[in-house]
């Protein structure tokens, strides 16, 4: 692990490690240690792919080693510990949710230790690490009052067990403060949009016509004056009146003819007038 900075060599050191504890030879096979030793070469080789960014191998290491920690009963910290591991490749991969789910299952073997007189640093630091992951996937989800909450948590573990100068206590109050700047920023933000459109109904709905029965008649009437009638009624309505003015004048001897003749133009006018009503009423 030393030699991560050369990741060739580190890969090959680590691949005679995990051979050798998986050896046949005697003295490797009858080692009460041999399953904790073979846990913690995986873990190892899950840290160099995660660090050579091959998140997918990684995990696969990974859940070798839960398999061999829960079936061998590991110290609660080393189970811990491997699902803190599985987190940060969830949330590497983009799987945030199962990234939270690792977090407390992590959560729940640490709770464990809560009965002892004394956390040892090592929980502690594994507590406080599991509640700023959960911050940090919660706010990957966009729920900011959890991701608020977790980082608070830990800064309260952090500040009181760790001291008010250590890394992580000034890791989550940093945290703390960037998110308290965007909820503010973002609510103000919520808080314009929502008085715009509020203003903008105001107007729209200012802006309608108020119509009266006056000036509903007034617009009828105006468009009555406007409109034309079809020339066939103008042509009849001309010849009916040239028609009975030369009746005046002419003697006619069919008169029921005539008035057979004038009774149709009436009745013509008289529909044009009726149709003129229907359209206009």
């Amino acid at each position: 692990m030393s030699t991560l900075d050369k990741p060739k060599h580190a890969l090959k050191l680590l691949q005679q490690a995990e051979h050798l504890l998986q050896s046949e030879e005697p003295s490797i096979k009858s080692s009460k240690n041999k399953k904790n030793l073979l846990a913690v070469t995986l873990n190892n080789l899950a840290c160099y792919y995660k660090s050579v960014k091959q998140p997918n191998v990684s995990l696969s290491y990974l859940q070798k080693v839960l398999k061999i920690e829960i079936e061998n009963f590991s110290e609660p910290s080393d189970l811990a510990a491997t699902y803190l591991n599985v987190c940060a490749i969830f949330s590497q991969l983009g799987k945030h949710q199962q990234a939270i789910s690792s977090c407390f299952s992590a959560i729940k073997y640490l709770k464990g230790y809560e009965n002892e007189e004394n956390f040892s640093e090592k929980i502690l630091n594994s507590l406080v690490v599991a509640n700023y992951n959960l911050g940090v996937e919660y706010e990957y989800l966009q729920k900011f009052n959890k991701a608020l909450e977790f980082y608070t948590q830990g800064l309260n573990l952090a500040y009181d067990g760790l001291g008010p100068t250590n890394s992580l206590t000034l890791k989550l109050r940093d945290c703390i403060e960037n998110l308290n700047k965007h909820t503010n920023s973002l609510n103000s933000f919520i808080n314009s949009r929502r008085e715009l459109r509020q203003q903008r109904k105001i107007a729209s709905s200012s802006l309608g016509p108020i119509k009266t029965a006056s000036k509903e008649k007034e617009y009828n009437l105006k468009c009555y004056k406007e409109t034309h009638l079809p020339k066939i009624y103008n042509k009849a309505q001309r010849k009916l009146s040239v028609d009975l003015k030369d009746s005046q004048y002419e003697e006619i001897e069919d008169r029921e003819l005539t008035i057979n003749k004038y009774s149709g133009l009436r009745k013509f006018s008289n529909a044009i007038d009726r149709l003129k009503n229907l359209i206009y009423q």
